[in-house]
């Protein structure tokens, strides 16, 4: 692999792409492929694929699979013991899109500890993608509570879980990224952004929001607790110079947050009140 400003070449490298059928992941899958990766290309239906180009299509192993089947997804390792990048495209719309994207990652990373370190001292990196929804109505908990029955997950304690995982990647030399991807995003974009986060070994722990000119995101977090209507952080009191027993006026009871960035419920955000 060539060592260029801190870049290693796609060629000869194995990614692991999920939902590589339409969308994202299609553009992530040819794209890859057409630098010199070895693509498994992995979807719950690739009836619909049609790979013209010869060259493209003998780099590419379709694997047909349900990524929140756990049991699917420790044969596939099994078959496929060698893995340089894992894109997490699999249902990066949907509401469990947090869950799928931790249940292939946390079973890729026993296949990338075992990689050796690069001349840039990693071992392997996950990109972990994250659809935003034009809004997130009662219908999309719905549906992330029907997926966690169905497949005896619990989003409630997926954070822990993924508090570890990540310090499991930081301990074996794992790159992890994530990319926020609004609707109707440029798919030719986003694909030569993810090479861009494959190829670059210095680019880890980063959120890169599509809609701020792929720059490291930088947050809205306001707006949108705003939009669920979340009590803000309560200011600071001022310093009392009087001494206690001249205050007559009794100071507001804080009410705690209802919400928590960086949880589960959305990509964003946890709105633990949103069905009262």
């Amino acid at each position: 692999m060539a060592k260029t400003m801190g870049k290693i070449a796609l060629k000869g490298l194995v990614s692991l792409v999920t939902g590589s059928a339409s969308g994202l992941g299609s553009q992530v899958r040819q794209r890859l492929a057409m630098k010199g990766s070895k693509v498994l290309a992995v979807d719950i239906n690739h009836k619909t694929i049609i790979e013209e180009d010869v060259e493209l299509k003998s780099r590419v192993s379709f694997i047909t699979g349900d990524v929140s089947d756990e049991r699917f997804l420790n044969d596939l390792f099994t078959k496929y013991p060698k893995c340089d990048a894992v894109v997490n495209c699999a249902a990066a719309y949907r509401s469990y899109n947090y869950l799928t994207s931790y249940l292939v990652s946390k079973q890729a990373v026993d296949v990338l500890k075992n990689n050796p370190i690069n001349a840039f001292g990693v071992r392997g990196c996950v990109i972990n993608i994250i659809g935003l929804q034009e809004k997130y109505d009662q219908k999309y908990f719905d549906e992330q509570d029907v997926f966690a029955q169905k497949t005896g997950h619990s989003f409630d304690s997926l954070d822990d879980k993924v508090l570890a995982l990540a310090e499991d990647m930081i301990a074996n030399r794992i790159r992890s990224n994530s990319v926020i991807v609004p609707p109707n995003s440029d798919l030719k974009l986003f694909a030569q952004l993810v090479e861009n986060i494959i190829e670059d070994q210095y680019i880890a722990g980063q959120i890169i929001n599509m809609e701020d000119e792929s720059r490291p995101y930088l947050g809205t977090v306001n707006d949108v607790l705003a939009e669920y209507h979340v009590p803000p952080e309560p200011k600071e009191l001022p310093l009392i110079q009087e001494p206690v027993t001249q205050i007559t006026q009794q100071l507001p009871e804080h009410k705690a947050s209802t919400g928590s960035v960086g949880s589960t419920r959305t990509p964003l955000l946890r709105i633990d009140n949103k069905k009262q």
